[in-house]
């Protein structure tokens, strides 16, 4: 049926096909003197609780307040003026109630002029509540997340001074300055007393650092600061205590090169937060390693690597949050609030970068801090070369690279690493998909496992960048493949792969490391 069909058919007519529509449909016949309601059918009783014979045949005055009618009248106006379709949204109060409502009006011309308007409308109200309710929780937490970090500024503060008041005293009575104390036992607790404030004046530090933070209160100086430079004052302020315990801190690889546009103390805090987390966890004897490598992308990655306990997948996001402790995994002795990671995310997070975390039970711990390419500077305007080895990194905790290890895993084990974990048969069918992996892409394994991994579950993937890798592993030509790319699931995600045979021919491991 044509518009003129539609315009001049009667609504008894119309009734029967309107309401097998499976969603609100009313129809307004434009009047000299106003707007009738023909029609709504019955999908539009029930959406909205009216019975259609209290409405069928009224004036919009009749049904609506003079206010909302006039409201009603002026969307009408607009969309016979404008001679297209209209759509808007609207509130509507009726007998049964109060409705928030999105509208499509379409209007129905005859001999020239519109004569009927024909609508749909959909019934918005719990959304736009629940869209109101996620708001206000919304503000109501921005304003308890201001008042925790003014409140933790302020305490900090008020805590500084008489602490820094026992710190001094305690100094002042180990060193004997104004005569002996008497007793050997009152030596050993001023040392305590000096100890314990000092740990105490840390933490205060680390509250107050936090709470400058998140209140965007932190000025940042920026300059150029020089990579190796970075590394190696980290690694010097450190060096003292690393030595006391036992640990080695060595410079690993880092392009010599190259500076950061950054701010010198934010990144230096950070990179010392990191070699001091790892000594917390570090063994006598431990290996602590500290550099930096150049992305393909341009994007520069810090990274600390260690030997020590390792943090379990699943307890990695209670280690980045703030005053998030994993102590009951180990021996309940480490000291400190939890406030390291997070506060080094924050100083990494405030330029721009990421934070990104390998570990593993048993092995060790990779830490990446990167820094967008934009804040990359070479001489002269010189683009770095990057390699392959910044690649490697992201797979690699203290030497050992985890999709090596992981070929001897069993699938409790491959839930365990930080990286996804994907076995693909030599067809592109999906026989192994590890927890990590679910994770990050939302799908759960019984729903991808027996499934084409490059037409069903990552379409974007079949491409000769992807594919052609795949088909050059499973039929042996290559032995590992290595590069980043571009997810497109319900985002866009930039990823890194590695690619290796499995022990059955013609299968392949994907190793997925989520950047």
């Amino acid at each position: 049926m044509d518009e003129g069909g539609l315009a001049t058919t009667p609504v008894g007519f119309l009734s029967s096909l309107l309401n097998t529509i499976g969603i609100p449909v009313f129809v307004i016949g434009v009047r000299d003197n106003g707007y009738e309601i023909e029609f709504v059918n019955a999908f539009y009783e029930n959406a909205f609780g009216i019975d259609a014979a209290e409405l069928n045949g009224r004036r919009l005055e009749e049904v609506l307040s003079p206010q909302q009618a006039e409201a009603v009248a002026r969307n009408y106006r607009r969309c016979i003026e404008g001679g297209d379709v209209e759509r808007y949204d609207e509130e509507i109060v009726l007998p049964s109630g109060f409705f928030f409502a999105r509208t499509v009006l379409t209007p129905l011309r005859h001999g020239g002029r519109v004569v009927r308007l024909i609508g749909t409308t959909l019934d918005l109200t719990d959304r736009r509540r629940l869209e109101l309710e996620l708001a206000t929780a919304r503000d109501r937490a921005e304003v308890a997340n201001t008042a925790k970090s003014s409140f933790m500024a302020n305490m900090s503060h008020e805590l500084r001074t008489p602490l820094n008041a026992v710190i001094g005293f305690s100094e002042m009575l180990g060193s004997e300055l104004f005569g002996p104390l008497g007793n050997e036992k009152y030596k050993s607790y001023v040392d305590d007393i000096r100890f314990a404030g000092r740990h105490l004046l840390a933490v205060v530090n680390d509250i107050l650092d936090l709470a400058r933070i998140e209140s965007g209160s932190t000025e940042m100086v920026e300059e150029d600061c020089p990579v190796g430079d970075l590394i190696d004052e980290a690694i010097r302020l450190t060096s003292e205590r690393s030595e006391a315990g036992g640990e080695s801190v060595d410079r690993g690889r880092c392009p010599s090169d190259i500076t950061v546009f950054a701010d010198r103390r934010m990144l230096r805090q950070a990179l010392v937060n990191l070699i001091a987390n790892a000594r917390k966890y570090m063994k006598p004897g431990g290996r602590i390693l500290a550099g930096a490598e150049l992305l393909d992308d341009g994007r520069i990655a810090f990274f600390v690597t260690d030997t020590g306990r390792g943090i379990a997948a699943h307890d990695l996001p209670t280690a980045l949050a703030p005053f998030g402790r994993i102590d009951h995994a180990y021996d309940g002795q480490t000291q400190g609030a939890g406030l390291g990671l997070p506060i080094t995310r924050a100083l990494i997070e405030v330029h721009g970068g990421n934070i990104y975390v390998n570990s593993q039970p048993g092995i060790g711990t990779t830490v990446f801090l990167v820094l967008p390419a934009g804040r990359v500077q070479a001489p002269e305007g010189r683009r770095p070369a990057p390699s392959v080895e910044g690649l490697k990194a992201f797979f690699t905790i203290d030497g050992v690279n985890l999709p090596a290890e992981a070929l001897h895993m069993d699938d409790a084990q491959l839930d365990q690493l930080p990286v996804g974990a994907v076995l693909l048969d030599e067809s592109g069918r999906v026989l192994k998909y590890n927890d990590t992996e679910s994770g990050f892409s939302e799908m759960r394994p019984e729903r991808v496992i027996g499934r084409s991994f490059f037409r069903e579950v990552a379409p974007c993937t079949f491409t000769d960048a992807f594919h052609g890798r795949f088909r050059e592993v499973s039929q042996g030509r290559s032995v590992s493949e290595l590069f980043s790319y571009v997810f497109t699931l319900r985002r866009t995600w930039k990823v890194l792969i590695e690619m290796r045979p499995g022990a059955e021919a013609g299968t392949v491991w994907l190793f997925i490391r989520w950047v």
